[in-house]
């Protein structure tokens, strides 16, 4: 459990030392124009602003807890079945996260061809099947989930924000 936090305080610490960098960065976009009170940089930094904050709070809390905690020396475990059986769970916990990678890397690549509709159902179908329990009964909500959430999405850009989302073959 150690071993996590003083990770998760790596991971904090290189998150703000990244969202500082994109803050920074935020400086080179336009300026706010005559009737644009806020300016393109507006989004970014408020995003940036938060996710500095979940940073801080993730780094703060995993430093509470090293502390809290007194180090001690590992209990050696007999190789056993729990060593075994957490092997087998880690390992199944690495191929879902390479499989959720590589599901997200072969979306990025077809969204140009595709569109962003026709390569979101897919890919927002498969995500959720990957990751639920595997039962074919919920895979009509699935299906009717990942419709909705993709036309609100492409329809919340177009309308409100002015954004076409990739058409693809669908033009």
């Amino acid at each position: 459990m150690v071993k996590t936090r003083k990770w998760d305080a790596v991971l904090a610490v290189v998150m703000l030392l990244l969202v500082a960098f994109m803050y920074w960065h935020t400086y080179a976009l336009p300026q706010a124009g005559k009737w644009d009170r806020l300016g393109p940089a507006a989004w970014p930094r408020m995003v940036l602003m938060v996710l500095g904050l979940l940073s801080l709070i993730l780094l703060v809390t995993s430093l509470a807890a090293g502390r809290a905690q007194p180090s001690r020396q590992p209990k050696e475990r007999p190789s056993g079945e729990g060593s075994t059986q957490e092997s087998r769970s880690n390992r199944a916990k690495a191929r879902l996260a390479v499989t959720i990678f590589a599901l997200m890397f072969a979306y990025i690549l077809i969204i140009p061809k595709l569109g962003f509709v026709l390569s979101s159902i897919p890919f927002l179908v498969g995500c959720q099947w990957i990751l639920s329990p595997r039962q074919t009964r919920l895979l009509p909500g699935m299906v009717v989930l990942a419709v909705a959430l993709t036309l609100v999405v492409n329809y919340v850009f177009a309308r409100y924000l002015g954004v076409y989302l990739p058409s693809g073959i669908l033009r």
